[in-house]
């Protein structure tokens, strides 16, 4: 068997401040930016202040002009809000980082709907956001539910088991752990748990499989589990990117001789040491990893 050490290298980044937008301004404490889209239209990009509640409004005027509020811009301060109302006007939702324990959304609003704190899409078919601030040790996903989209549950701080419905046919890849190397994690989550009749999805001793047209893919194992040493059951063919990301506890992998393909993302983890394979896997990133001399095992 071989071994494969992953070797992880931080770079040191310089922020450079600029004021790009000449159309930025504030209204009651929030920030906004015009939307260059021929229409007069802005995103949230922050707030002024700390705010408990944040009420988004509809439109806003501005040195006498208004403008329809419809999308989040991202940002890179840390907002924390007990709760975020989206209006009626909301047509995109590509948060940026900010911490709530509930999000609302205007009975008006004709694409997102808001179910027990957590934002949906209007039909219920795809969970756009739980509020990563909540509360609760345990969620079960409403049974209406199809999708779960990119970034759903990164950063949630108290999520510890998640149950998936029987009518899940997508499961974005970085649902749970976010993109890029410093991004937020849903670092408390154990285990995942699926709806025996999905046709789709399926979990193994708490970890997340996907099964569709005969390939089995590993999509994520639960950052918080606690064991040391984890082996990848025979049969799984490939690994979602990030299924392994920022594992606590996690320090020797074991993979099967019928993986075939992984992206060098689903290994990025400070905690995971050793990664053993029984056959040449393609990688998308040659310089993510070295290996050693071939060990028989």
């Amino acid at each position: 068997m071989k071994c494969i050490k992953l070797f992880f290298h931080f770079f040191a980044f310089i922020g450079v401040s600029m004021n790009l937008s000449a159309q930025e301004f504030s209204v009651d404490r929030i920030k906004y930016d015009v939307l260059y889209n021929g229409e007069q239209q802005v995103k949230v990009v922050g707030v002024e202040e700390e705010i408990d509640t944040l009420v988004l409004p509809d439109y806003v005027v501005y040195n006498g002009k208004g403008y329809k509020v419809t999308d989040w811009g991202l940002s890179f301060g840390e907002y924390k809000f007990s709760v975020v109302r989206l209006p009626s006007t909301f047509v995109s939702c590509n948060f940026g980082r900010f911490f709530t324990e509930k999000i609302e959304v205007s009975e008006n609003n004709p694409y997102f709907t808001s179910f027990d704190g957590v934002l949906f899409s209007k039909d219920m078919k795809e969970l756009v956001r739980y509020p990563n601030q909540r509360k609760d040790s345990s969620y079960i996903i409403p049974a209406t539910v199809t999708k779960i989209d990119d970034l759903a549950f990164s950063a949630c701080k108290f999520l510890r088991e998640l149950t998936i419905p029987p009518r899940m046919t997508d499961v974005f890849a970085y649902c749970f752990n976010g993109r890029g190397f410093f991004s937020e994690q849903c670092d408390s989550l154990e285990k995942i748990h699926v709806a025996e009749n999905n046709p789709y999805f399926y979990s193994q001793d708490g970890v997340l499989f996907e099964k569709k047209d005969g390939t089995v893919r590993l999509i994520c194992y639960p950052s918080a589990r606690k064991d040391s040493c984890y082996v990848v059951p025979e049969g799984v063919e490939s690994i979602a990117e990030g299924a392994f990301k920022r594992c606590s506890f996690l320090n020797t992998l074991i993979l099967p001789k019928s993986l075939k393909y992984c992206s060098w993302s689903a290994f990025i983890s400070r905690h995971l040491q050793h990664i053993y394979t029984q056959s040449e896997i393609e990688m998308d990133n040659p310089y993510a990893s070295e290996k050693s001399s071939s060990e028989d095992w």
